[in-house]
């Protein structure tokens, strides 16, 4: 029987599709390329994967070294800002970048909290720099989600903008721009709103974003962030002739620096590693894989009764309770 045109994946370019969580029984996906593809939780009953290439697209490879870029500028300005004093600042920089992180892992409500954050960072004039750097990783992470989560978050901070320009600078746009306040508030409305209808945006069109190089970068970054303090605070100290309040803070320095070292050497083996093909809670059940090409694939928690293997290639997989019977 002839497989019908909407389950006919055959030989397509599929790279960063979303099959998330879509029925797809009797599928044939036979020499497609499915790298960069999410089918977590996808039924996947009877598919057929022969001669599919999977893993990382070269899309994925980019959003994680631009995600990575900002992360290092956002990690180092908060040292930065920890070293010379401005604590406040340097927690609300460290503490957006987590929020961000969590927002790329699908934490929920995280969008609500990136945009709080950003808020706070920028309430001092002296952090205009940390206002690009905040904004721009809020717009990097909901690029990387879906268009069309960004395209709601823009029109909802160009709708917040004009109401407070309009309310409370009597539409003089000049004056409302020259003042950071508006835009502060216009960006937490727009997280507001994108927060409250995220759950009902479709996934159709979400992209997997590859999570582990960002999550041990953001380990990383928090581990060398606490070093910092705990260096400017040593420095207090010992300015202030607590010597054992000071070698306290200096060894808390050093065991952070040790953890943060350990993670940083983590990075470029975490990047090659990188998930990017996800089949991931997926119905794997009878799905033929003979000589599918699976490198940097996620079959973990996959039902695999009955699936055929036969010839296909493992390189750099992860498999948690992941059984290949066939």
């Amino acid at each position: 029987m002839a497989t019908p045109d909407h389950l006919n994946f055959a030989q397509q370019d599929l790279r960063n599709r979303c099959f998330r969580q879509h029925y797809l029984r009797d599928a044939n996906f036979e020499g497609a390329d499915i790298r960069g593809c999410d089918f977590r939780g996808a039924t996947l009953v009877n598919a057929s994967f022969e001669h599919v290439k999977a893993g990382l697209s070269q899309r994925q490879v980019l959003i994680m070294l631009v995600y990575g870029a900002f992360l290092t500028v956002m990690i180092f300005e908060a040292i930065f800002f920890a070293l010379i004093g401005q604590t406040a600042t340097a927690i609300a920089l460290i503490t957006g970048m987590a929020a961000a992180v969590a927002l790329v892992l699908e934490i929920p409500g995280s969008l609500l909290v990136v945009v709080l954050i950003t808020a706070i960072a920028t309430i001092s004039d002296r952090a205009s720099f940390s206002l690009a750097i905040a904004i721009s990783l809020v717009f990097l992470t909901l690029v990387a989600a879906s268009w069309q989560r960004l395209l709601y978050f823009l029109a909802a901070t160009a709708a917040g903008f004009l109401v407070v320009a309009l309310s409370g600078f009597a539409g003089n746009l000049a004056e409302a721009i020259a003042s950071p306040h508006v835009m502060i508030t216009a960006i937490v409305f727009a997280g507001v709103v994108v927060a409250l209808i995220e759950r009902d945006l479709p996934k159709k069109n979400a992209r997997y974003v590859p999570t582990g190089m960002i999550a041990i970068m953001a380990i990383f970054g928090l581990l060398a962030f606490l070093g910092a303090i705990f260096m400017q605070a040593g420095f207090v100290a010992v300015a202030q002739l607590q010597l054992t309040l000071a070698l306290m803070h200096f060894a808390l320095m050093l065991m952070a620096i040790a953890g943060a070292a350990v993670f940083g050497l983590e990075i470029p083996k975490t990047i090659n590693q990188s998930i990017g093909t996800s089949f991931r809670d997926a119905d794997l059940t009878d799905a033929n894989f003979n000589h599918a090409n699976l490198a940097n694939t996620d079959l973990s928690y996959a039902r695999t009764n009955g699936t055929n293997w036969g010839s296909a290639q493992f390189r750099k997989c992860v498999a948690y309770k992941f059984s290949s019977r066939t």
